[in-house]
């Protein structure tokens, strides 16, 4: 089922930009299915790299709506809204035994997202791991290399 077949809410790139600033540069985010963000960046990333990359491409998103909001019809949202659109990736986990323990990651905040007008969807979720593992590690963007195609 697309995104567009149930509730949903549009975003801009530099709106949902603006919003993984606010959790700094130090957070780290994974992307899963979009070419486009990780031909940029790798995944897991800091949230300054997804941020800028989300900022270049400067197109509408699409972001699935909670189970159970039926008023969500495409509606423009700003980065002030995007928080209670995601879910804990934890609850879309099937546990075989439940007496185990979650994940160290359950309770990151997962996206399902798609470009305005394309029909590949992809995973936004919080990487708790990476933030934990490189919160004592200096990290910069590597420059961009353009290759000669001749």
């Amino acid at each position: 089922m697309a995104i567009t077949d149930g509730p949903y809410y549009e975003i801009p790139s530099a709106e949902l930009a603006k919003w993984v600033d606010g959790f700094g540069s130090e957070h780290w985010w994974s992307v899963d299915g979009d070419r486009y963000i990780t031909g940029w960046v790798g995944s897991p990333c800091r949230g300054d790299e997804l941020a800028a990359v989300l900022r270049r491409a400067a197109r509408p998103i699409l972001v699935q709506a909670p189970p159970g909001e039926t008023s969500a019809t495409g509606q423009v949202i700003g980065a002030d809204a995007v928080k209670h659109l995601g879910a804990p990736i934890g609850d879309s986990v099937y546990q075989i035994d439940r007496k185990m323990p979650l994940p160290t990651w359950a309770d990151d905040t997962c996206f399902w997202m798609a470009w305005k007008g394309e029909s590949n969807e992809w995973l936004l979720a919080e990487d708790s791991d990476a933030t934990r593992t490189f919160s004592t590690t200096t990290t910069t963007p590597g420059p961009v290399v353009e290759y000669d195609r001749r």
